[in-house]
């Protein structure tokens, strides 16, 4: 018997089934075709779109971190799809961080991933429930008068490789209840270590993380730490501290949320009713089979003695604040004035509605002051009717009064001479400026930025 085949379309070699005499009905389950070989025989949902309804866009939805670590989503999304938006990978929250600085590396990763003829669609940018709020807040709130004049740590911070940026290097885990990877992104940085409990964990300390200390800790000494933690089981996660012989310190413990947490403790090491010889330190986890916890940014170090500024008098103290303390905020009054003469030690700003004077004593401005000349506008500053700060403008256009001449021909602006401009400060300019020209002037600075447009 001869059989001749045409190829074609599948839709053109549709196979007729019946029941023939003295059988059973057939179904499906009866066609000798495995799973694959079924989904072979259709073609992609694009073609069929393009064959079909030619301006139709056919696009797909989809988790940016899914689509770029899953080969297999990634395959069938390609094939069957011309046109992607992600999902909260493009919303402000994930892409904006505390203090508005942006992170596009997923976002990036997504777009460098999709084919190059496909479609992109950008995402609802602010969507009401996830925004970076304290960002967002921090642009509304009056300022406060206190200044800290310390950085963001508790502590001062001997781990290396607090944000994992450098993998798990320095980092050592006792008991081996769990597995684990460093991910992207972390809690407002690149990475973050993600562990996942074994069916063999039974109590919280079967899983454990640490970092190696230089030396043991010192009795008396007060030690702080802070972290960002986040679990799929609200886990609880507890500081530690551990000697050679595993008798350890047990400090404060936290519940980790689905979204990520800030923690930050102390504590004054206690030798004589603790245990000796502590040499690492870091979070204990287990005794969940088949949760997840994420830890970022793990500092620890002797505690931070935070210097602060008061901006009303000028002084500045060294104290201790508990990680948690609140305090309440301070309202500052910022108004703009025009600048008008000095007298002495009062320098004296003309209130733009009014047209009234008011006398500021020298001690509220600051070094960049030197470049304001008259009816310049300057932000003043007060707190409850007293004046503590003066703001001038970033750049100042002024002409040299002084300096020695320069030379035709001469453009190069690496090598400087002193000039005096019209306010009297002195600045250094290039050798080409001559007595009369106009520059700007960075304030903040003191650098000559160019000759003026103005």
């Amino acid at each position: 018997m001869a059989m001749a085949l045409t190829l074609a379309a599948c839709e053109d070699n549709k196979m007729e089934w019946g029941t023939p005499d003295g059988h059973g009905q057939a179904d499906l389950s009866d066609i000798p075709l495995s799973l694959t070989e079924k989904i072979a025989n259709y073609k992609s949902i694009k073609e069929y779109a393009a064959e079909y309804i030619p301006n139709m866009t056919v696009g797909l939805g989809i988790g940016a971190d899914y689509y770029i670590n899953n080969g297999t989503v990634k395959q069938l999304a390609d094939a069957n799809f011309n046109t992607f938006t992600t999902g909260n990978a493009m919303k402000h929250d994930a892409v904006v961080g505390n203090k508005g600085e942006l992170n596009f590396a997923t976002i990036d990763a997504f777009v460098n991933a999709i084919p190059a003829d496909a479609k992109m669609y950008g995402h609802c940018f602010l969507w009401h429930t996830q925004q970076k709020q304290m960002y967002l807040k921090s642009l509304i709130a009056p300022e406060v008068v206190i200044e800290d004049t310390g950085g963001d740590d508790v502590c001062e911070n001997v781990i290396t490789n607090s944000g994992f940026e450098s993998g798990t290097d320095g980092w050592t885990g006792l008991w081996g209840k769990y597995t684990y990877a460093v991910e992207a992104p972390g809690k407002d940085s690149d990475n973050a270590i993600h562990f996942t409990m074994t069916g063999e964990t039974a109590a919280n300390y079967d899983c454990q993380l640490f970092w190696p200390l230089a030396s043991p800790l010192e009795d008396g000494v007060t030690y702080a730490f802070s972290a960002d933690i986040k679990s799929d089981m609200d886990i609880a996660v507890q500081f530690i501290g551990q000697n050679a012989s595993y008798a350890g310190i047990y400090k404060d413990s936290y519940t980790a949320p689905a979204d990520w947490l800030h923690v930050t403790g102390e504590f004054t090491y206690n030798a004589a009713s603790e245990a000796t010889d502590i040499i690492r330190v870091g979070f204990q986890f287990g005794g969940t089979p088949g949760s997840n916890v994420w830890i970022d940014n793990l500092k620890f170090g002797v505690k931070k003695v935070e210097k602060m500024k008061n901006v009303i008098t000028g002084a500045v103290t060294e104290t201790s604040f508990n990680p948690t303390a609140k305090f309440p905020t301070a309202f500052v009054e910022r108004k703009k004035m025009e600048y008008s003469y000095n007298d002495g030690a009062l320098y004296y700003f003309m209130d733009q509605e009014t047209y009234e004077l008011e006398p500021i004593d020298a001690s509220a401005l600051d070094d960049s002051f030197k470049f304001v000349k008259e009816n310049d506008v300057c932000t003043i500053m007060s707190y409850k009717g007293k004046v503590f700060g003066v703001e001038v403008p970033n750049f100042a256009d002024l002409v040299v009064t002084k300096t020695e001449p320069g030379f035709a021909g001469n453009t190069a602006t690496n090598v400087t001479k002193p000039a005096t401009v019209e306010t009297g400060a002195e600045v250094k300019v290039p050798l080409f400026i001559n007595e009369g020209d106009k520059i700007q002037i960075d304030t903040r600075t003191g650098e000559y930025l160019g000759r003026s447009k103005a």
